[in-house]
């Protein structure tokens, strides 16, 4: 996995936190363009915002690098897939499914930014791979959903390999298996350089994402909660219309509830994958 850093690539020297007013001016800037191309909604851009305070306000340009990766690339494919009818009615992004998709990652800013002068050099540097796994989970989800639509193939439940609905959760096709691998690529490669990320680490990184959006998968047919109409069997991830009843899974796991927990299985397993073949345990 590439030879072991030295102590002086201990790096808290990349929390350059601009000043609260640019922070704050340049996440409403980013949330308010998001909102206008109906990439969110009002919650969800405030939502967006807040995310971008904590991340860019604290943690500074290289940590915001790749949340505007994730943002941007996610952005551009659901637009494109507009025109899909595989995506008709999917909204813009609410408050919820913003926190489900960046709060893991606005947390480890947190939490590297607190522990970052403290810590062994190798433990703050571990945490920021964490953070880059976190972003190319939902990266990878994002771009196997998106691309998996668009392309089409032929969609099959992870859990039984049975065939499905194309949208329906937890999903899998070989076009959108192929883009979520590359989905969780762009994240470290975005901040390789600034970070100077080893290829041990890039490809931690990397296969910790893909993971990730697979334990999505296996999540969102195993335990998410689909409803359908008595008449019309199409699963949906939410009661769309009255009358509609759950037809599996468990009321209380949401899609977001299932992003969220991807993206903590997707920094898991890149602390696991880390601590057994590029940084010491403890």
């Amino acid at each position: 996995m590439g030879e072991p850093l030295r102590p002086e690539a201990h790096i808290p020297f990349l929390l350059h936190q601009p000043p609260v007013a640019v922070a704050i001016c340049a996440s409403a800037a980013v949330a308010f363009a998001a909102w206008a191309l109906k990439a969110l909604t009002v919650g969800g851009a405030t939502s967006a915002f807040a995310v971008g305070c904590i991340v860019f306000g604290i943690g500074g340009p290289a940590f915001a690098i790749p949340l505007l990766v994730f943002l941007a690339t996610g952005t551009i494919l659901s637009r494109i897939g507009k025109a899909n009818v595989c995506n008709a009615g999917k909204g813009p992004r609410r408050a919820r499914q913003v926190w489900a998709n960046g709060g893991v990652a606005a947390a480890l800013v947190v939490l590297f930014a607190a522990k970052a002068h403290e810590w062994p050099w190798y433990r703050s540097r571990e945490l920021l791979m964490l953070y880059l796994a976190a972003l190319a989970t939902v990266t990878a989800d994002t771009w196997s959903t998106e691309v998996g639509r668009l392309l089409g193939g032929v969609p099959r439940l992870l859990t039984s390999w049975r065939k499905v609905a194309p949208g329906v959760s937890g999903a899998v096709s070989t076009p959108g298996t192929l883009a979520g691998l590359v989905g969780a690529a762009l994240i470290p490669a975005g901040v390789a350089f600034v970070w100077r990320l080893q290829p041990g680490e890039i490809l931690v990184v990397v296969w910790a994402g893909f993971l990730g959006s697979m334990a999505d998968s296996i999540l969102g047919a195993g335990l998410q909660a689909q409803y359908a109409g008595e008449d019309d069997y199409a699963p949906r991830d939410g009661p769309a219309a009255a009358g509609q009843k759950p037809v599996h899974g468990f009321r209380p796991v949401t899609n977001d509830v299932v992003n969220l927990a991807a993206s903590l299985a997707g920094a898991a397993m890149a602390w696991l994958l880390l601590a057994t073949t590029h940084y010491p345990w403890g």
